[in-house]
């Protein structure tokens, strides 16, 4: 699944930016105004992309990881960001050297989430947040249409989560809940979905056919119109801010292939 992941976004690198919520500065503020940076913070963004967010977050320094060199071709070269190509399971950091980690929508694209969230954990210094963006469902009846639509493009994506499971997934690694919430994002957004993800004509005829038929319970969460052969919904985010344990000092063996990691 790696593999095809690193593939896919590699592909749809030069459109990336068409995602409404990617492009949206009001998502950007709401989500540097829930953080709260320092501007001191010294941050790993795992699964940094085009750095879209990151040349926005108010830190001191960013070092980043993306599975994908043409993703990261297309950053800035921002003077205060490092950046890598690797994987979020498995960096190549000290134990306990950043006082903040984040990373958005990276979760639903990993077989094994909780590995990038141990990970996190290690990193971070005692008493350094996690931040954690991931669009969600509010409940779990809500998982098909969205299920359907990344799969179109993306077979091998997992599933949606509800916002308490994402809270679950955080708290079963060791993190304490410092605060969270969830953010609607409301977009007209299947046809620059297309867009970014280089799908045809019949995959949006697809998603759009297979909205018109969700259970009405799904269409009134989501406020679901379909307005010029388009889809506009609510698009629900869990921000999530948690905290590892003052006093517990993280301790492991981190050993990395020569081959994984390569700089950018």
């Amino acid at each position: 699944m790696k593999a095809k992941t690193r593939n896919h976004f590699s592909d749809i690198a030069d459109v990336w930016n068409n995602k409404t919520w990617v492009k949206s500065d009001e998502f950007s503020n709401e989500i540097i105004n829930f953080a709260s940076f320092s501007g001191n913070d010294v941050l790993l963004y795992l699964g940094i992309g085009t750095e879209d967010l990151a040349k926005k977050l108010p830190v001191k320094t960013v070092c980043g990881i993306d599975l994908s060199v043409k993703m990261l071709s297309k950053c800035n070269n921002i003077p205060r960001h490092n950046l890598i190509v690797g994987s979020a399971e498995k960096t190549p950091y000290l134990d306990e050297t950043f006082n903040v980690t984040m990373s958005r929508n990276l979760l639903k694209h990993c077989e094994a989430p909780e590995k990038v969230l141990k990970e996190m954990y290690r990193v971070l210094k005692p008493g350094g947040k996690v931040f954690i963006i991931e669009s969600c469902v509010l409940v779990e009846e809500d998982k098909d249409p969205p299920n359907f639509c990344v799969r179109t493009v993306e077979p091998y994506h997992p599933s949606f989560q509800t916002h308490n499971e994402i809270l679950s997934l955080i708290t079963s690694t060791g993190f304490n809940l410092h605060k969270h919430k969830v953010y609607t994002f409301r977009s007209r957004w299947l046809t620059n979905w297309i867009k970014a993800s280089k799908a045809s004509d019949k995959i949006h005829n697809m998603v759009l056919d297979f909205y018109k038929e969700a259970p009405k319970g799904f269409i009134k969460r989501q406020e679901v119109r379909f307005i010029d052969n388009d889809i506009e919904s609510n698009i629900f985010w869990s921000l999530i801010m948690a905290e590892k344990q003052k006093h517990v000092k993280y301790k492991s063996l981190n050993i990395i292939d020569d081959d994984m990691l390569s700089p950018v």
